[in-house]
């Protein structure tokens, strides 16, 4: 048996690299087992990614070719327009996830973690003093073992399946921009600056988008896409290629690729025993919009800060629940909302003024809502949204007690393991409209 590790992190993608940098940086010795080459392991495409969550896992902000884009206006249109809603500055960062990627590897390996490539975990048991894990090369020892690999977790212990109508399947590219004049007609012809993102929502149900952007002096064309085929809706790769086949002016594919998002609440329980799970593994997802790079940065440091302290999984998963917990738990139940949401549906919303640019840019941003002094015109603006559109704000109004509801469940979140179970139940039913105990 190969000697004892303070942490074994399965997969080495963002989730994986991440843990793995935090926990080398807070002194714990760190061992990363990756089935592909390192260089293949995780997303390969841009995501939009918000600097607050870079700074609340003490990571550097992305720059030089990490960095594609930050800072424009971000304009969502209903449907295919008319209808649109623009916040002035979507405070994203537009990071190319390969370069991140090889950057937290390359962070952990300094801080001491050993990163080993083309190594499938197959087995694990408890142990005495943590976990025995088998590998497709050898027998480990480890206090913590932290499942990063994904939505499907590993092999030998997945977590509980998703059903396929609670799965995003979002695809992004990186096209050639072959005629930038025509894609400045085209931008304009909607209103938007080239070099703003315009995002056309509810295309093909209610949770779907076509995202577009492009970048003249570089002659680049981005775009994501995102929907729910298991609902009967087109996926985000065929979005993709439909939106593409209609222009000329977008040229060949230089790089992306296509993912399938988790969409259900995070996991009640995140560790079973000493197996820890982080990210998609944990259903850690902004399922809003579909977004889990930022929660998962922000959990590998929490798990790092909770294990070089002397903490417990089981300590790490009451403390995430607490402070994280119920934000991604009302973004599901905004997902939900959002679904059989029309296009006319949308238009009204816009052009109502209930969904204001501040608070909307909030929810993009992953931010919690909150109200500032520099959010008082969105106050205002809502307080006349719901004098012009009464309905929307019958609708929305049992949204709003969820929300409450959810924010006093996970204040509560249970001290005693054995009690975890009871309160997903309860947390559950929240979600689904349902009495509970909280």
């Amino acid at each position: 048996m190969t000697g004892e590790v303070d942490v074994m992190v399965i997969g080495a993608g963002t989730a994986g690299a991440a843990t793995a940098r935090a926990c080398a940086r807070a002194g714990l010795s760190v061992l990363v087992v990756e089935s592909k080459p390192l260089h293949q392991a995780g997303a390969h495409w841009l995501n939009g990614v918000p600097a607050h969550a870079f700074e609340a896992a003490d990571i550097p902000l992305p720059r030089g070719a990490e960095l594609a884009g930050t800072g424009h206006a971000f304009h969502m249109v209903a449907g295919y327009g008319p209808g649109r809603l623009t916040i002035p500055s979507a405070e994203l960062l537009e990071v190319d996830m390969q370069h991140l990627v090889a950057r937290l590897q390359a962070d952990a390996r300094s801080a001491g973690a050993r990163l080993h490539e083309g190594e499938q975990a197959t087995a694990w048991e408890p142990a005495e003093d943590g976990a025995i894990v088998r590998t497709s090369h050898r027998t480990y020892q480890a206090r913590v073992v932290v499942d990063a690999s994904g939505m499907r977790g590993v092999r030998f212990q997945p977590p509980p399946e998703v059903p396929r109508d609670e799965i995003c399947v979002a695809a992004q590219e990186t096209r050639a921009l072959l005629d930038p004049n025509a894609a400045t007609a085209f931008f304009t012809s909607h209103g938007v600056e080239p070099g703003d993102t315009l995002c056309f929502t509810g295309v093909s149900g209610g949770y779907s988008i076509v995202n577009v952007r492009v970048d003249l002096e570089q002659r680049r064309f981005y775009i994501l896409t995102g929907a729910i085929p298991g609902a009967g809706h087109q996926s985000g790769v065929q979005l993709a290629e439909e939106f593409v086949g209609r222009h000329d002016w977008i040229g060949a594919k230089q790089a992306g690729g296509a993912r399938a998002i988790p969409l259900l609440p995070p996991l009640a329980q995140l560790n079973d025993g000493q197996l820890v799970r982080v990210g998609d593994a944990a259903r850690q997802v902004f399922a809003a919009h579909g977004s889990g790079i930022g929660a998962q940065l922000v959990a590998a440091r929490l798990l790092a800060d909770v294990l070089s302290t002397g903490g417990s999984p089981s300590d790490y998963t009451q403390r995430w629940h607490r402070e994280h917990g119920s934000h991604f738990c009302n973004s599901v139940a905004f997902a939900r909302f959002s679904r059989d949401l029309s296009t006319e549906d949308l238009r009204e919303l816009f052009a109502s003024g209930l969904l204001a640019p501040g608070q909307t840019g909030r929810t993009l941003t992953q931010r919690r809502p909150g109200l500032g002094i520099s959010d008082i015109s969105d106050l205002s603006q809502m307080l006349l949204g719901a004098i012009r559109a009464p309905r929307w704000l019958s609708k929305l109004a049992p949204l709003a007690g969820q929300i409450a509801r959810m924010e006093i469940h996970h204040s509560r979140f249970p001290a005693d393991p054995d009690r975890v179970a009871q309160w997903g139940r309860e947390r559950d039913a929240i979600l689904l409209g349902r009495s509970s105990k909280a």
